[in-house]
């Protein structure tokens, strides 16, 4: 597997690169999580810690957010991989698991590097420069996905649904843990 940082700058700047090496690539899931989004998961865990106590949250609570927010967002990628799986299947595709945590893992890259912006709850909104994770998204099923082209599209407009719906289930979740009603301090 490539370093972590070529990988990501790959997603990021060259995608239709970045599946073409991901496509001929031998991973488990395993070793996905444990070598790429382990660390990439981080990002938003450790710039939201730093920005809760930027705005003066307490340390328990700064603390509670970075680990309850690595747990929802590893757990959220995993259940995005298994909706895959579900989507493929009603579009009558096929999608081995690998090929569906690559790119449910792989997807998730441009968003949680944009989410450096948690470091600055106020700008935290500027996390929408993450929304390339759709096109890495689309290019990732184009290219790791059997599926008829009729339904091509079909599939791809419910994954990006899925995914929004899980990431923003994984940040309000987390707010509302930690007893936040906002990003923005009041």
């Amino acid at each position: 597997m490539k370093s972590i940082y070529e990988r990501i700058r790959k997603l990021i700047f060259q995608p239709k690169e970045a599946w073409n090496e991901i496509e001929t690539e031998t991973i488990t899931e395993l070793q996905l999580f444990q070598n790429y989004l382990i660390f990439l998961i981080g990002i938003p865990s450790i710039f939201g810690f730093l920005g809760w106590l930027f705005v003066g949250e307490n340390l328990f609570v700064s603390l509670l957010w970075a680990i309850v927010i690595y747990i929802l967002t590893l757990s959220g990628i995993w259940l995005f991989s298994r909706s895959l799986s579900y989507f493929a299947q009603n579009f009558e595709c096929t999608l081995d698991k690998i090929n569906a945590s690559k790119i449910a893992g792989y997807a998730f890259t441009p968003l949680l590097i944009a989410s450096v912006f948690f470091v600055i709850p106020p700008f935290s909104w500027l996390i929408i420069l993450g929304a390339d994770s759709f096109v890495v998204l689309c290019l990732g099923l184009s290219k790791l996905i059997q599926c008829p082209s009729e339904k091509l599209l079909g599939m791809m407009i419910s994954a990006c649904v899925t995914m929004l719906i899980i990431y923003l289930l994984i940040v309000v979740l987390a707010m509302r843990i930690c007893g936040f009603s906002s990003l923005l301090p009041a």
